[in-house]
């Protein structure tokens, strides 16, 4: 089950060097859906206060579950990944025209990534490649996720809609 907060877009506190540590990462410049291949920072603030809601969608996943971190990583990815997909359209069901989602981890929906994008519909770029600093916006509501994976970690998700 996730756990939703339901807040406005202003919430969400940006970070270059959040961004920043996607170069890090052994997808950078090979997922269309994350740096160098989408837009800037500067973007995707202008964008977020454009809309008047936003949800804060995040769960616990525990390694237990899991064979490996690996396993663990795209599976709990693939899940956050689905319900923010559903929840999309669950949202437009309704009549509502603009609604976005921003996912936890690179974008997993393809087992292979082709640049550019195949399958925009089904794609998500990750919370932290759009510069949001999740611990910090988190803090906010007096969420503390902790920084080492141990026996669990957490995926957290956006959904911005009119």
């Amino acid at each position: 089950m996730f756990t939703i907060i339901q807040t406005t877009p202003d919430e969400l506190i940006f970070s270059e060097k959040v961004r920043d540590l996607c170069r890090s990462c052994k997808r950078y410049g090979k997922s269309a859906a994350c740096p160098p291949y989408i837009e800037t920072i500067d973007y995707y603030k202008k964008a977020a206060v454009q809309y008047i809601r936003l949800r804060i969608v995040y769960k616990e996943f525990f390694l237990t579950d899991y064979k490996d971190t690996v396993d663990a990583g795209r599976k709990s990815s693939l899940e956050l990944h689905d319900y923010l997909l559903s929840e999309r359209k669950r949202i437009m069901d309704t009549g509502v025209l603009f609604v976005t989602c921003y996912g936890g981890g690179s974008c997993k929906a393809c087992k292979k990534c082709v640049i550019p994008c195949c399958q925009p519909q089904k794609a998500l770029s990750s919370l932290e490649a759009t510069g949001v600093d999740v611990f910090s916006t988190l803090q906010k509501f007096d969420i503390i996720l902790p920084s080492l994976i141990k026996e669990s970690f957490y995926r957290v998700g956006v959904i911005l809609y009119d």
